[in-house]
């Protein structure tokens, strides 16, 4: 038997089953051989579960196995990202550091130049370095020497490279081809016929393109796989496209790193061409005309001297020269000094004119608005009298205005801040569109303003959303009044605005807070929250007080008559209930709980506990002992209490408001009206409704009046409420005293006791 079962373990050792001779049908008749006749199913089926319990410990382990290996991907993959992180900040301070230094040689390089020392030290490294550069141009290219002796004194070498040249339909390699970037020029060097790669002059010149003629482009998305790239998927995307109309070529860098240099270089040259040459083109213009004023301006003392030496002769002389100067003043011939200079005058400023309209819309073109529009404010300071030249002009000023306000409009010009938008705006004011410059930027804030209110979330929290909303107005109202302040005739225009934007502040806060129906104190406090915001604007000259009061009291008076009848109807429900019994709390602990949270809200009512009971008393249900931790209240008065202080808080908030102050005043009235009548209604000789009356007339009503700031001199609307309709309840004016309470009284209601 333990043969047999030492065979079978044999048998289901891995290294049997997971061979790969393993035959399944016989591996069952051999584990069968042993097995006594009629045991074959259960053998079998211990056999199938000792496989599945194996299966799943493997299945197990194998998992665990994954997890683990994941885990330290995981972990690698963090590593290797903050490795990444760390090198590229690292080669972008290096990049930096570069540049600086790079730019200090040649600051020092021309400083040394013009001061013409003579010293050695005074060749810094970057002139050292151009001439390597240019020692190594001479050596890989041939016929270059012309092309070096023809360079300007600030041209010098950007970059040079060799590179691959494809075929444009195949994307096959043709040769090699070695560029060089010079500041203003490209030179292309193909391999010299017969020439070794050691050889001095491996390559010849056989194009030279100027910067402005040619463009150089990433290639992306290649799908041809050529035999020199085998297949390798990252030598696809170090692909360039040199274009020369009509010419392309298709060029192959070593890396990414050089592929990306070169392109950089190749914008940035161009970058400074086109700015150098705009520098160029408004120095000519203006030496034009500054030239042209100042031979004007010289006419002008030359004819003061002749006219001076005139009067110096006699007086026949004088009297003749005066007839001439008549006779030139009612026209004569023309021939004059006042009739040739303005004519002169006008015929240079003409011309000058002229050229300023091909230089004007060169610029348009480039799209260089700020050269633009100072040439044609140089047009309007002419005063020119040709029609159809000013007709040119007004026809390229309009384009010019098409065009900056594209700009303004275009999706997405307030991305960042809305400062991006302050070039445009000041070239059309600068031009002399200020109402259509301020309204324009006006209507694109609104429209940024919009959005950005979609944006805001409606939260349960209806507060918070009123503070984020009319913060987000508000700020925006006071960003454009600080950047329009210097523009004060457009005053009107942002005050229209100003108070457009503030209503649709208040519909927003009108229709998802105050129209929901919410509580009596969000109300108020959005009220409060309004008034506080619009007060900003009162330092810059802009209340708008008035509008909040003229579109947001009505919607809020409904809302707030609408909550005081809610409170006032629970009110009414309990005063109907109320039996005039002792307020029972039950045990010990909720009776000094409930005199904490009364004394938080400054209500003291330790004078209204009731007197524990004697237990030879007899106890009748409406004597003071049948109840142990209770109050001489009335349960109603209690809440009463905690109700009128918390509307008293609430309404305090609208005392500065014109139009809901006598609103706020009737539901104080309403409210304090209703509560006296029912303790007028209910009075009888019970100690429960005299301590409730004391404690509401000489307590709750006093704090609730002095909250709600209405009494200053302790004669105010409670006072008058008292006096007129219920002055049977003056005398419960004078406020219990643990003196006055402990004293025994005749009288059988003066029972409470601390």
């Amino acid at each position: 038997m333990d043969s047999a079962q030492n065979a079978r373990g044999e048998m289901l050792a891995s290294d049997v089953i997971l061979s790969e001779k393993f035959n399944a049908p016989k591996f069952i008749t051999d584990f069968l051989q042993n097995v006594q006749s009629g045991e074959e199913a259960r053998s079998l089926q211990n056999l199938r579960q000792t496989l599945a319990a194996r299966s799943n410990s493997t299945a197990e382990t194998i998992k665990d196995v994954v997890f683990d290996h994941y885990k330290q991907f995981i972990d690698t993959s963090k590593e290797i990202s903050k490795l990444e992180r760390d090198i590229y900040q690292l080669s972008s301070l290096l990049n930096e550091q570069k540049n600086l230094i790079e730019n200090l040689m040649e600051m020092s390089g021309h400083d040394k130049r013009s001061s013409c020392s003579t010293s050695l030290y005074s060749s810094s490294s970057g002139v050292n370095q151009q001439n390597q550069q240019l020692q190594i141009v001479m050596q890989k290219m041939d016929g270059v020497a012309s092309v070096l002796n023809s360079l300007g004194e600030y041209e010098r070498v950007l970059l040079q490279g060799q590179f691959v040249l494809l075929d444009a339909d195949s994307m096959l390699p043709k040769h090699s081809v070695y560029l060089v970037l010079f500041t203003n020029n490209l030179l292309v060097g193909h391999p010299t016929p017969g020439s070794v790669a050691h050889q001095r002059h491996p390559f010849s010149v056989v194009h030279n393109y100027p910067i402005e003629s040619l463009a150089l482009v990433n290639v992306k998305g290649v799908g041809t796989v050529t035999s020199d790239i085998g297949t390798n998927p990252s030598a696809e995307q170090h692909l360039v496209q040199l274009l020369v109309f009509p010419d392309q070529m298709f060029l192959r860098c070593e890396n990414g790193r050089m592929k990306r240099e070169w392109l950089e270089q190749m914008e940035e040259a161009k970058r400074r061409q086109q700015e150098e040459r705009a520098l160029v083109r408004q120095a000519t213009i203006r030496a034009r005309r500054c030239n042209l004023l100042s031979s004007i301006a010289n006419r002008v003392p030359q004819e003061q001297r002749k006219k001076n030496r005139n009067n110096g002769q006699s007086k026949i002389g004088r009297a003749e020269t005066t007839d001439n100067m008549t006779t030139e003043e009612n026209g004569g011939d023309g021939t004059g000094p006042k009739g040739q200079r303005p004519m002169a005058a006008n015929e240079e400023d003409t011309a000058w004119l002229n050229e300023l309209v091909n230089e004007l819309q060169d610029v348009i073109s480039h799209r260089h608005m700020d050269e633009a529009v100072d040439m044609l404010l140089e047009w309007k300071s002419c005063q020119c009298k040709d029609a159809s030249l000013n007709a040119k002009f007004a026809a390229i000023e309009k384009q010019v205005v098409e065009l900056l306000t594209e700009d303004i409009k275009r999706p997405g010009s307030l991305h960042g801040s809305p400062r991006t938008l302050s070039q445009p705006i000041q070239q059309l004011i600068a031009l002399g569109r200020t109402v259509y410059a301020v309204e324009l930027y006006l209507r694109c804030r609104s429209v940024a303003l919009r959005a950005a209110a979609r944006e805001l979330t409606i939260s349960e929290e209806p507060l918070s959303y009123v503070r984020q909303v009319s913060g987000l107005f508000v700020n925006d109202i006071l960003e454009v009044c600080q950047e329009l302040s210097p523009h004060r005739d457009q005053l009107c225009q942002v005050l229209t605005w100003s108070s457009r934007e503030l209503s649709v502040l208040l519909s927003l806060i009108r229709r998802h807070v105050i129209e929901v129906a919410p509580t009596m104190a969000v109300l108020t406090h959005t009220w409060r929250i309004l008034m506080s915001k619009c007060a900003q604007l009162v330092p810059i000259g802009l209340d708008l007080s008035f509008e909040v009061n003229r579109l947001a009291a009505p919607s809020l008076k409904n809302a707030l008559e609408a909550n005081f009848g809610n409170i006032l109807d629970s009110i009414r429900l309990r005063n109907s209930e109320e039996r005039w019994t002792p307020f029972s709390l039950g045990t010990d602990q909720n009776l000094i709980r409930f005199l904490e949270e009364m004394s938080d809200i400054g209500l003291q009512i330790e004078w209204a506990i009731c007197r524990p009971s004697s237990p030879s008393s007899s106890l009748s249900p409406l004597s003071p002992g049948a109840y142990r931790c209770a109050l001489n209240l009335a349960q109603s008065g209690c809440l009463f209490a905690r109700t009128a202080l918390q509307l008293s808080r609430d309404l305090a908030l609208l005392n500065t408001s014109p139009h809901l102050h006598q609103l706020s005043d009737s539901l104080m009235h309403s409210i304090w009206t209703e509560q006296l009548a029912h303790l007028t209604a209910g009075m009888h000789k019970s100690v429960v409704h005299h301590c409730t009356s004391r404690f509401i007339v000489s307590q709750v009503l006093p704090l609730c009046e002095k909250v709600y700031e209405l009494s200053e001199n302790g004669t105010g609307i409670l006072h008058q409420l008292l006096s007129t309709k219920f002055p049977h309840l003056l005398h419960f004016q004078r406020k219990p005293s643990n003196t006055f309470l402990s004293s025994k009284s005749d009288s059988s209601e003066e029972v409470a006791n601390v």
